[in-house]
């Protein structure tokens, strides 16, 4: 059995030959975290913070790192730190809140302190981000909304729509810009129904004009007098009218044509009528020489 003395040695042999104790893992990334701070690498140092946080959740005025060492360690205040400067303030308000939430750095006069002075300088940058933001919506709603109103009147709808829609996509419940979306849109709904009838109209003279030089002047009539119902336009008038003036000449030869087959009718009748009245005549005048006077007066009757 070995002497206690004996084993008592050759722990502290093993001890010395081991080295000094490994740092915690949390502890090697907070330190990296604690140097890119004062490096002003804050990408670099929220990166390091947050892998901290993934193996010590809870912060600690006295937080065992390695051995006997102990270490202040408030990695949502260093995190709030690095946000600030990023310009992420409302994620900086976050992670301030988060630590004076935990209460482990109300221990430390000087942290406590550093972290309330932080969270008001946080406080007034957001406020200054926000009234800066509001100022450059306002600008950009402004300015989009001058161009559109300058399309507007240039008769480029489509366009105008496009800078409302930039006004909308930063300040989605502007009046101002709601209003003039409304009124583009109708404007377009009637532009465009008017085109449709432009183009319908068109159609329907070309269609007309076609009838015309092919002599169906009925039909041009037709399609004419449609187009002029959708459009009264004196050009489309013209050809309408020199469509019925066709169409009434047309018309009127063909009653005289008419006319004069009833009347030549009429005249053949007239002289077949003539020719039986002579012949009949002739016969009674021949009856009555031969002194046949029945006769006679019967041919005459």
């Amino acid at each position: 059995m070995q002497h206690p003395r004996t084993i008592l040695l050759a722990a502290t042999a093993i001890i010395l030959i081991a080295g000094p104790a490994a740092a915690d893992p949390w502890y090697e990334y907070y330190d990296n975290a604690l140097q890119a701070l004062e490096q002003e690498d804050w990408t670099v140092a929220v990166q390091q913070l947050n892998a901290a946080l993934e193996k010590k959740g809870d912060s600690g005025a006295r937080a065992r790192s390695y051995g006997m060492n102990v270490v202040e360690y408030f990695p949502y205040f260093q995190l709030g730190v690095a946000y600030y400067h990023l310009g992420q303030f409302d994620a900086a308000l976050q992670a301030f809140e988060t630590e004076a939430r935990l209460g482990a750095i109300a221990e430390s006069e000087s942290a406590i302190a550093e972290l309330a002075e932080f969270r008001v300088r946080a406080e007034e940058a957001r406020m200054a981000q926000a009234a800066e933001r509001a100022r450059r919506i306002r600008e950009i709603v402004s300015d989009s909304l001058a161009e559109s109103a300058r399309l507007e009147g240039q008769g480029q709808i489509e366009a105008a729509i496009a800078e409302v829609d930039r006004a909308l996509a930063v300040a989605p419940e502007d009046a101002g810009a709601l209003a003039a979306m409304q009124e583009l849109r109708g404007k377009l709904a009637r532009q465009e129904r008017a085109q449709e009838l432009e183009r319908r109209v068109s159609e329907l003279v070309e269609q007309g004009r076609a009838l015309q030089e092919a002599g169906d002047y009925e039909s041009a009539s037709t399609i004419l007098g449609e187009a002029l119902y959708l459009r009264p336009d004196p050009d489309i008038q013209g050809l309408l009218d020199a469509a019925n003036s066709r169409l009434q000449a047309d018309a009127d030869r063909s009653e005289s044509a008419s006319q004069l087959r009833e009347r030549r009718y009429e005249q053949r009748q007239a002289a077949e009528l003539e020719a039986k009245i002579k012949q009949l005549l002739a016969s009674a005048s021949s009856s009555f020489e031969a002194g046949a006077t029945e006769a006679s007066l019967a041919a005459a009757n």
